[in-house]
């Protein structure tokens, strides 16, 4: 099914490219406005048995269910929910087209908890990104989906940092001063330098160096700055450039670098922590965050 998705999805791509030969945008206009129309009736069929749906997009769609109801009860309404869905589909497109329906909805998982960070200042979530916790059996496993966890972009401090947050915010003994301490306790480290190992970004040159002229992103500037200091320092298109930010700007990464922790702080630390406490909304900390991340020396 996967091999299938992948063949799907790349005949929708040169449809809808002009250097295809079977380039046509109202063929790629007319399935992209199909699957928004089979997500949105989806959605009717699923409130019209009294369920709420609380995010879908191009291929997924998330529903509450009561919070007080086991696991086991859970997936056995994700399966009907599963089989309802898809005999309506079989029923609309046979009375509507007079054929054979080949779309399948499929029951994926059970999240609980489930964490989706909204978009800055809206109420709406984020597109794509999402923390569950599934259960099975005696083990759990928490999934991140777009997250800073799985992202890049981000570094592997960060990365630890998210996870322990989420860790703690998931635990069924969970407390409001569990977080406070966790991001006490990582800021106070990273001013000390426990973490400068983990403090290296990871970005692709995605040309060749004298490609970039305006808008030069900060993984270039530190190559750029390294050569000006050491001409033999060589690079290629496609080369994995591992920097980060030192007081003086953006540097190649070389272990001895005068770090700048607080610009971290303000980039890794409390993005992630926010996204969190203004979903919380306990004790005014989205007010009083700021207060958490004042170094203890």
């Amino acid at each position: 099914s996967q091999a299938i998705k992948i063949i799907m999805n790349s005949l929708y791509g040169v449809l809808g490219s002009k250097g295809c030969r079977f380039y046509d945008p109202r063929l790629s206009s007319s399935i992209t406005l199909r699957g928004h129309e089979i997500m949105q009736t989806t959605r009717k069929w699923m409130e019209e048995l009294g369920y709420s749906v609380i995010y879908g997009d191009t291929d997924s769609i998330f529903v509450k269910v009561d919070e007080s109801l086991t696991a086991q009860c859970c997936n056995k309404i994700g399966n009907e929910l599963m089989t309802h869905i898809n005999h309506q589909w079989e029923r609309h497109i046979a009375k509507d087209f007079n054929l054979k329906s080949y779309l399948e909805i499929e029951f994926e998982t059970h999240y609980s908890p489930f964490f989706m960070p909204t978009i800055r200042d809206k109420k709406t979530g984020s597109k794509k990104r999402y923390v569950g916790k599934i259960v099975k059996g005696d083990e759990s496993k928490i999934v991140f989906k777009g997250m800073e966890t799985v992202r890049s972009d981000w570094t592997e401090f960060a990365q630890e940092f998210q996870k322990e947050l989420f860790e703690a915010l998931f635990d069924s003994q969970f407390e409001i001063a569990q977080l406070d301490e966790i991001v006490k306790d990582y800021t106070k480290r990273l001013f000390a330098g426990e973490f400068d190992q983990k403090l290296v970004y990871k970005k692709r040159l995605g040309r060749n160096l004298n490609d970039y002229e305006k808008n030069i992103p900060p993984h270039v500037q530190a190559v750029k700055k390294h050569k000006a200091e050491h001409p033999d320092f060589e690079v290629r298109r496609g080369q994995i450039i591992e920097y980060v930010y030192a007081m003086s700007g953006a540097e190649i990464f070389n272990g001895k670098n005068a770090l700048n922790y607080p610009l971290y702080q303000q980039r890794q630390l409390v993005p992630i922590s926010a996204a969190i406490f203004d979903a919380l909304v306990i004790d005014n900390k989205k007010n009083n965050l700021g207060q958490l991340f004042l170094p203890d020396f």
